[in-house]
Parts: structure tokens; sequence; C-alpha cells
């Protein structure tokens, strides 16, 4: 819960916001659910088995991240020499994990991961898409 109450703080914003999981047993308690209530947060819950299917993480996002992050480790490796007493290349540091982590999702199109949603069908269509008709008509003037 202490997770929950950090992560997410009293919402001051007027709009409902949702909040899509899967059905881990701690996100199907009362208590979780309240907290989300009252801080402005609706919990959908993805349908058993479908997770594969429905989290845009899955279904759009995590194979070009890997890909990403293989790519980013192997020019890692050709620039180093250091090696360990066997002879191996020595490992990332922590630190160089991160840097990997924040270098390839910094990499991540907003388009993939918009589309990531689209292809889950959380979103109807991705805005990128979307015409504001209002500001195309003001142009033609």
């Amino acid at each position: 819960m202490a997770y929950l109450e950090e992560a997410f703080p009293v919402n001051d914003i007027q709009v409902t916001q949702i909040l899509l999981r899967d059905h881990y047993k701690p996100y199907l308690s009362q208590n979780s659910v309240d907290l989300l209530k009252e801080r402005g947060f609706q919990q959908l819950l993805i349908p058993k088995g479908k997770t594969a299917d429905k989290q845009p993480l899955d279904v759009g996002v995590n194979s070009p991240f890997k890909a990403i992050m293989r790519r980013i480790h192997h020019e890692w490796m050709d620039t180093r020499t250091a090696l360990t007493k066997s002879g191996y290349l020595k490992k990332p540091s922590r630190q160089d994990f991160v840097n990997f982590v924040f270098q390839a999702w910094g990499e991540l199109s907003p388009v993939t991961i918009e589309s990531s949603f689209v292809k889950a069908v959380i979103l109807p269509e991705p805005t990128y898409m979307q015409i504001n008709y209002g500001r195309l008509r003001s142009s033609w003037r």
C-alpha cells in the first residue's frame, strides 16, 4: 500500500484517470481499489490470459526496446577492453545498465508507444493521425 500512496498522490484533477492492471492478487484487494478511487483513479483489469494481447508494453514496446538495448550493449562492448581474471570482457556496472535503459527509452519513438495502445485496443486510433479540423479550417482563411 505504501507504494500506491507514493506512486499515486491525491489527484486534484476533476477527471477520473484509468489504471490498466492484470489480475495480480494484491491489485484485487479492496484496500487497493479504495485507495486508487479516493485518488481519482479507476482500476480496469485485463481479462485473465489476455495480458500479452492487452498490455501495451507487451503488445508493441518490449520488442523494439529490447532490440535497442541489445544494440546499445553491443556498442558498449565494442569500446571496452577491460577483462576479468579469466579473460572475459568485464560485465557492465549497474550504472552502465541504468544508462543503457535511459538511452534506449529515449530512442523509443512516441509513435511506437502510442501505437502499442492502439494495437492493444486501448486507444481507438493514434492521436498523431487525428486532425484538428478547427485549426485546419482557420489556416485556410
